[in-house]
């Protein structure tokens, strides 16, 4: 009896374990697919910590130093993170990156990069992230110094700013192209391209798509690349009402800003993960998701020293590698490059690096005891930026603010102004817009004559003037209005947008860990200050009307006594501060302009230089920037590869780490990034091919999920965002670069599941 209760007993047992077997098979096959299958899930946390152990990142010295690379970047900022990102893709060749400021991977670092509203509340300006680059004393404001914040992080600028993405108009980039001779490589149709390729778009919630009055077209975005374009997750009353009013008053309401028609009125899409409400920057969107790549090396707190040369051809220099040091007085170490040596220190660090390097003007560079290796004038010239002040108010209702604090609440403090409109010069000037263009003309033989600069960089400053002369003749924005409801205020901004004043950054010592001087020459040109009145007595008239008056307090800033012009030029003086957006210091333009690089953003006299960064642009468009430096590196990134795919140079490459390639580092960059810094997921299936009616609420008529289809020419683009990533990859909805490692963890761990009840 016991014998044949026990048989029993077992086979019970048996059958139970046969029955937890087959269960367990389902369940763990069932999770194989559904992780293999998407873009974004659990293991990227993971896969992240033991990236970061590879140690891919460091602040190592040894980790580049004798070592020789393919291509080594000067400068881990915006464009140096993406260019890095892209030209690693390719495993066959290395790259190492050399960023002066931290990597900010740390606790602390997260804490102020990764959530929006910390841009505001607990700010990387002014800390060891930020430049911290004061202006020389400025003549024709208050002669006083303004301060210049410039993000000193892996990543850049993109870490630490107001997160806007704004891009510029078709016109703004032809003009462009026109000036460098080359509409193919830089014409609108290629960036419009390039910009939405590194685009990850998902659509707003309802809360804010009704209260701040959202509209969108589909077709105007990218949906498979790496940076996370979205609204904040929730919004104000007083969004809305300024779109409103700004409508009425400023400039019509564009429900498409995007396509390259950049003006009118709209609520402006920012650099946000919808998954996580944390910052999308360069780092994350294009570094972490494949820190582990063995032929991509990141190199954190040293600063770029100066550029070696091979000048044995006098015509045509040859960058051979780099310095770098840690400290001021610290050990200067080297690091060689096979291919290429790219700048992508920025607007105020790539002049300084050129010029140490012994490329720039030859009397400034002999002034400072370096060897002339490229007498190249405009090197640091053509320094433009966009000007700014507000006028603000108190709130009439203080419930009805935004927290002013960083909260801990993901979806809260993801909020940050994006309320924009971008209003053209006729309207800003009202009736003194006649009087104001003939002005501007008039004025041009004075300010070029008045320009102390080489006759070179006096013909570019000529040829830059009439094409942004012709701009003011457009429906492009001269003057951008922004609502602010931050620090207990409202406030309505203005900002200028093509400046007729042209300013300079050169050296100040022949060491690196001494700031450039920075003259931007702010209000040079009496027109500047002319628009700029104008555009904040616009400003001052949105706040005054309806809907928007109906949320404002008193008006705080300036005082309701400033009047007359006189007394809003004297506050004007006072209280003009950047908007951050510097660009022109390494132009894009021939040589004979004053241009520092070629269509190929070759800098010229050298044979294998290039810079990419905002410096190349040079006519400062009427938008935020960084939508169009990450379009600057995608272009330059398949400059790059086309080149050397065509057999340019040697693609023999070997440097210690490649041998051990492993599929994933095959693939190209992900769609995505980790889990704590993901784009996408099931939002991003949601947005391309979820329910149409839900995905099409407040999108433009006729641009439905119908629009989100394979005729879409943005899928057929951003199917090739990678050269090593095929289209149905992408289609799909994976993360190429982590699809096969995540198959690689999860079929172990399904043997050891069934191997424990079977």
């Amino acid at each position: 009896m016991k014998r044949t209760h026990l048989r029993l007993t077992l086979h019970s047992q048996s059958l139970q374990r046969s029955r937890m077997s087959r269960l367990a098979q389902l369940y763990v096959w069932a999770l194989v697919v559904f992780y293999a299958a998407s873009p974004v899930h659990s293991f990227g946390r993971m896969e992240y910590h033991h990236q970061l152990t590879k140690r891919s990142m460091s602040s190592k010295h040894s980790m580049l130093d004798g070592k020789t690379f393919d291509y080594v970047i000067a400068g881990g900022g915006q464009a140096g993170a993406a260019l890095a990102g892209r030209l690693s893709e390719n495993p066959n060749v290395t790259v190492a990156v050399i960023e002066a400021g931290v990597s900010g991977t740390s606790p602390d670092d997260s804490a102020r990069l990764d959530i929006p509203s910390a841009n505001l509340y607990n700010s990387s300006s002014s800390t060891y992230m930020d430049w911290q680059f004061t202006t020389e004393k400025q003549v024709y404001l208050d002669g006083k110094t303004r301060s210049w914040p410039r993000g000193k992080v892996v990543g850049g600028s993109s870490a630490i700013n107001g997160l806007y993405y704004v891009r510029h108009s078709k016109e703004e980039q032809n003009a462009w192209a026109k000036l460098i001779g080359d509409e193919s490589n830089w014409g609108w149709d290629k960036m419009y391209h390039a910009m939405k390729k590194s685009e990850h778009f998902v659509h707003p919630l309802d809360q804010p798509r009704e209260v701040a009055h959202i509209y969108w077209d589909p077709s105007s975005h990218g949906k498979y690349g790496p940076v996370g374009i979205t609204w904040p997750a929730i919004s104000y009353p007083q969004v809305g009402a300024f779109v409103d009013t700004s409508s009425n008053v400023a400039s019509p309401y564009n429900s498409d800003p995007n396509n390259g028609k950049s003006w009118g009125t709209f609520v402006a899409a920012l650099t946000i993960n919808s998954t996580d409400w944390t910052r999308s920057f360069a780092r994350a969107a294009y570094i972490d998701p494949v820190v582990s790549r063995p032929n991509l090396k990141v190199l954190a707190e040293h600063r770029v020293s100066r550029i070696m040369f091979d000048t044995s051809n006098k015509d045509s220099v040859k960058a051979t590698g780099v310095k770098f040091k840690k400290t001021r007085h610290g050990k200067e170490y080297t690091v060689h490059a096979k291919r290429e040596v790219i700048v992508a220190s920025g607007t105020v660090n790539t002049p300084q690096i050129l010029q140490l390097s012994g490329i720039g003007e030859k009397n400034l560079l002999k002034s400072k005891n370096i060897n002339v290796v490229v007498n190249l004038p405009g090197v640091g010239e053509h320094l433009q930026d966009h000007m700014s002040t507000g006028v603000v108010w108190s709130p009439k209702n203080s419930s009805l603010m935004p927290p002013q604090i960083v909260t801990g609440n993901a979806k809260v403090d993801s909020f940050t102004n994006s309320g924009t409109a971008y209003v053209n010069a006729s309207t800003v000037m009202g009736n003194k817009w006649p009087q104001y263009i003939k002005e501007v003309k008039r004025n041009k033989t004075a300010a070029v004559n008045a320009l102390q600069a080489p006759w070179e960089v006096k013909k570019g400053y000529e040829a830059t003037y009439d094409a942004v002369t012709k701009l003011l003749n457009s429906p492009i924005g001269a003057v951008e209005l922004l609502l602010s409801l931050t620090f207990g205020n409202v406030q309505v901004q203005a900002a200028m947008q093509h400046p007729m004043s042209r300013g300079k950054i050169y050296l100040n010592s022949a060491d690196v860990f001494d700031a450039p001087v920075i003259n931007p020459r702010y209000m040079e040109q009496r027109s500047d200050m002319d628009i700029m009145f104008a555009g904040a007595k616009l400003a001052q008239k949105v706040g005054q009307t309806d809907p928007l008056n109906s949320y404002m307090g008193s008006q705080v800033n300036p005082s309701v006594n400033t009047t007359t012009r006189e007394q809003w030029i004297g506050w004007l003086r006072n209280q003009l501060h950047t908007e951050f957006h510097p660009c022109g210091t390494a132009s894009m333009m021939p040589r004979n302009l004053g241009g520092v690089v070629n269509n190929e953003l070759l800098v010229y006299g050298t044979s294998n230089l290039r810079v990419v960064d905002a410096s190349v642009i040079p006519i400062l468009p009427s938008a935020h920037l960084m939508s169009v430096v990450y379009g600057i590196a995608e272009i330059a990134a398949d400059i790059i590869k086309s080149e050397y795919s065509k057999g340019k140079k040697s693609a023999n490459v070997r440097t210690q780490s490649s041998s051990n390639q492993s599929n994933s580092d095959k693939t190209g960059i992900a769609t995505s990034s980790d889990s704590r810094k993901s784009n996408g997921g099931s939002q991003m299936t949601t947005s391309s091919t979820g329910n149409g009616s839900d995905h099409t609420k407040g999108a433009v008529s006729g641009t439905g999920s119908s629009n989100n289809s394979s005729k879409n020419d943005d899928y057929d683009d951003n199917a090739k965002g990678s050269s090593q990533v095929g289209a149905t990859q992408h289609r799909s909805g994976a993360a190429p670069d982590r699809q096969i490692p995540t198959i690689a963890v999860l079929l172990p761990a399904a043997i050891i599941a069934l191997n424990s009840f079977i």
